[in-house]
């Protein structure tokens, strides 16, 4: 898996630039449509580059080569940070994405950059499963056991049946996202390793 990621992203890289600079007109002018098509090619190129980095995550989980540095700090402004990072797709698709604000700092031992490639898998899969109209909010709060950060959405929910499969590499549950990006079924195994190592549940 780590080799095939590796060997896909450098042709990966090379469309994404062409397709990026066509877009911007810098090998002439472009008629509606084909802006529209490229924009297309432009999106699943940009899906696609996050699919082989779920790969490379999930990769680095598995074998033990991901390493985090854990230090004491507040992940407050964090839950800002992924709140920002999905409002305009949120937006896009009709979501009200909200961020409660905790009432006191939310200091504990973390890995900064981890710790955001978990939370967005939980907020994209959120996105993913909640019908226009719909409210996905991140909160974060202080727990006698430590931090507790929530990510709820209002969307189609897990069936009981399915909950024990939940964090289970490349698996899809019953009850498809309703954009039609079912994606690899990594996602929360991702977060599952990865909260894990950061000494959490």
């Amino acid at each position: 898996l780590s080799i095939m990621s590796h060997e896909l992203s450098t042709p990966l890289t090379a469309i994404r630039e062409g397709v990026s600079l066509v877009l911007e007109g810098e090998a002439g002018a472009t008629t509606a449509e084909q802006q529209r098509l490229l924009k297309v090619a432009s999106d699943n190129a940009d899906r696609l580059e996050r699919l082989l980095q779920k790969v490379k995550w999930a990769t680095e989980l598995t074998t033990g080569q991901m390493t985090l540095s854990l230090g004491l700090a507040d992940a407050q402004p964090l839950l800002s940070d992924v709140e920002q990072t999905h409002r305009a797709a949120a937006k896009a698709k009709g979501v009200e994405l909200t961020l409660i604000a905790a009432a006191v700092p939310l200091t504990c031992p973390i890995d900064r950059a981890h710790l955001m490639i978990a939370l967005d898998q939980v907020v994209e899969n959120a996105l993913q499963a909640t019908p226009e109209g719909g409210i996905v909010s991140v909160q974060g709060s202080m727990t006698p056991l430590g931090v507790e950060i929530q990510i709820v959405d209002t969307g189609i929910g897990i069936a009981k049946e399915d909950l024990p499969k939940l964090f289970t590499k490349f698996q899809q549950l019953g009850s498809q996202p309703l954009d039609d990006h079912h994606g690899t079924g990594l996602g929360l195994a991702i977060t599952k390793k990865m909260v894990e190592l950061l000494n959490g549940k």
